[in-house]
């Protein structure tokens, strides 16, 4: 044993020593590295793998449980359309030819209110011109109100024009006057017995003739009243507004007050 370690010192090369210990600690590093990367990589596989198979369970869990619906839905299905056969044959065997005629009446009855419908929803933008037209022309009557309105402010005003109020105190005071000589009539008649008949008929006659002065008087202003009412009723508005907008009407009035005075 000592032979041969004297042998192996008195063989040493600091070299090679040096060279094996480099490769090693190199070896060792590179393994230390692939190993640990291959780990890492491992335990990523180990974890998707372990979510692959969870999600392949849940998979299947719900595929079986579909399944299971789809057989009972399936089932079903057939019991109803057992059934449905079963009344098909029961109505085919006690069928009735008014009934088969009210049914086809409907059937065509459907197919019109389908039509029907098919054209409303065809025509449905034509419908929206339509509206359109509607509201513009509901614009137009309210503009066409408000100036009707105007316009009878206007005919309003023209008529009050044509009645001043003068007349109406002129007929109140003829009104007036007529009852005063009424009331005198009948003081008259009661205190006859004191005053001498001749006298009594003269002025009975000079009242009665003021009386029907004064009613003819009445009479011509209320008809002179209605035929200016008659008169400007049939007047035209729109030649009214034109005669009042340009002030004829007013200088006519004038003339009148005018040549009065005179």
């Amino acid at each position: 044993m000592n032979f041969y370690l004297t042998y192996l010192i008195g063989a040493f090369d600091p070299w090679s020593l040096a060279f094996y210990v480099a490769s090693a600690i190199i070896g060792f590093l590179l393994g230390w590295a692939v190993f640990g990367s291959f780990k890492e990589k491992f335990a990523q596989l180990n974890q998707q793998h372990h979510m692959l198979k969870s999600s392949m369970d849940r998979l299947v869990d719900e595929y079986s449980n579909y399944k299971v619906a789809i057989d009972k839905s399936l089932l079903e299905k057939d019991e109803e359309m057992l059934k449905l056969n079963r009344l098909l044959r029961d109505t085919k065997d006690n069928s009735n030819p008014g009934l088969e005629k009210d049914y086809q009446a409907l059937k065509g009855k459907y197919k019109d209110l389908k039509n029907a419908y098919l054209n409303l929803k065809s025509a449905y933008p034509k419908k929206k011109e339509i509206y359109k037209i509607v509201d513009q022309l509901k614009s137009e009557l309210e503009d066409a109100k408000i100036k009707l309105k105007k316009q009878d402010i206007l005919l309003l005003k023209a008529k009050s024009e044509s009645f001043p109020r003068n007349n109406n105190k002129e007929i109140e005071a003829y009104k007036k006057h007529i009852s005063k000589l009424n009331d005198k009539l009948k003081v008259q008649k009661n205190s006859i017995k004191s005053i001498d008949i001749k006298e009594l008929n003269k002025e009975n006659k000079s009242l009665k003739k003021k009386l029907k002065k004064y009613k003819k008087q009445l009479n011509k202003k209320a008809r002179v009243k209605t035929e200016t009412v008659e008169l400007v009723e049939t007047i035209d508005v729109k030649k009214l507004i034109e005669f009042i907008e340009s002030g004829k009407l007013l200088k006519r009035r004038k003339s009148k007050v005018l040549s009065k005075d005179d």
